[in-house]
């Protein structure tokens, strides 16, 4: 999956994910270091979609939030956040949707899905606000 192969969206979200991540000075990039930046996203989808399921979008904020602050942060030379394991799997798994689903391009829905199915962290905060 290269990069022209990701909806323009997405692509701001995951830029924003590694410059949270950066700043955090985490030394993974997680998939709820991409959550995060897609709730925050200006003129985004995902917020209004969450809200439409009946989501708490402020607490699953507030969730994803907490738990990125518990992640360790690395002291010293400031290089770039590595792409960690879970979001890995959650990436695997939202292009395995695109897939099913017949479309050309990797979209932020699909990542969503894809953090649900692989049982990512973020997946599990968006469980427990009530995704499924």
């Amino acid at each position: 999956m290269g990069l022209d192969k990701i909806t323009t969206k997405f692509q701001e979200a995951l830029q924003a994910a590694q410059q949270l991540a950066s700043r955090s000075a985490h030394a993974e990039l997680k998939s709820l270091h991409v959550l995060l930046a897609l709730l925050q996203q200006d003129g985004g989808i995902i917020v209004p979609l969450l809200e439409k399921a009946g989501i708490d979008v402020t607490k699953l904020k507030a969730n994803a939030l907490a738990a990125l602050e518990r992640e360790p942060s690395v002291q010293g030379a400031a290089a770039q956040p590595q792409m960690s394991y879970d979001l890995r799997a959650s990436l695997d798994a939202a292009d395995k949707i695109r897939e099913q689903m017949g479309d050309d391009f990797l979209s932020v829905e699909h990542f969503l899905l894809g953090d649900l199915e692989s049982g990512s962290p973020a997946g599990k905060i968006l469980k427990d606000a009530g995704l499924d």
